[in-house]
């Protein structure tokens, strides 16, 4: 993305805000899940042959600095302590091998996701829902492996792309409703930690 388009991004980001930052819609017979079940977040529980999602924490400042891919420098990126974000899981897993793909679209601005085994893991306590039981473990090939995609559509929707089969595949996606949030993507504040590959 040139330097233009990332101000007329974070122009656009600085104009918005919501309330509420949640999944408005997830198309091809997706499922949102407003109340989500708590099994909803271990592999094979809650499995559909379609995208589901929900949202996580809300609103949450940032107490210590967050790391997730930005789409915003193509590239991994550390939030510094501070940022105003919410979490959402998005997540398709079927009872046997298959592909599906959706359009997720947000109330606030996506500014990334968080999409490997590990570090979704790590934030499991930081940005999960409470009630919604998660892996106490880390569990291989629970986020994204080279059959996945997650495309910035806008500044409000994702396009989500899987194949999966055990255990399915997860990630978090971050928005955001701070117009400081949206300086530091123009002005190149954020630090870049090694590109995606």
């Amino acid at each position: 993305m040139t330097r233009l388009n990332v101000l007329a991004c974070a122009a656009a980001l600085a104009a918005t805000a919501a309330a509420h930052a949640g999944i408005t819609s997830i198309s091809n017979g997706g499922i949102f899940h407003a109340s989500p079940p708590s099994t909803i977040g271990l592999p094979n529980n809650n499995q559909a042959n379609v995208v589901q999602g929900f949202d996580e924490v809300q609103d949450l400042v940032l107490a210590s600095p967050l790391s997730l891919f930005s789409y915003y420098t193509n590239s991994f990126v550390v939030l510094p302590a501070g940022t105003e974000i919410s979490s959402h899981m998005v997540l398709f897993d079927p009872a046997q091998t298959a592909s599906g793909q959706a359009d997720v679209t947000f109330s606030e601005p996506i500014l990334g996701i968080i999409f490997e085994d590990l570090p979704l893991f790590n934030t499991h306590g930081l940005l999960g829902r409470p009630g919604v039981s998660y892996p106490g473990t880390n569990v291989n090939a629970y986020g994204f492996e080279a059959t996945e995609s997650a495309t910035l559509i806008g500044i409000f929707t994702l396009h989500f792309e899987a194949t999966a089969s055990n255990p399915g595949d997860r990630f978090r996606v971050i928005t955001f409703p701070t117009p400081g949030a949206a300086s530091l993507l123009a002005l190149g504040g954020l630090a870049a930690t090694r590109r995606r590959r």
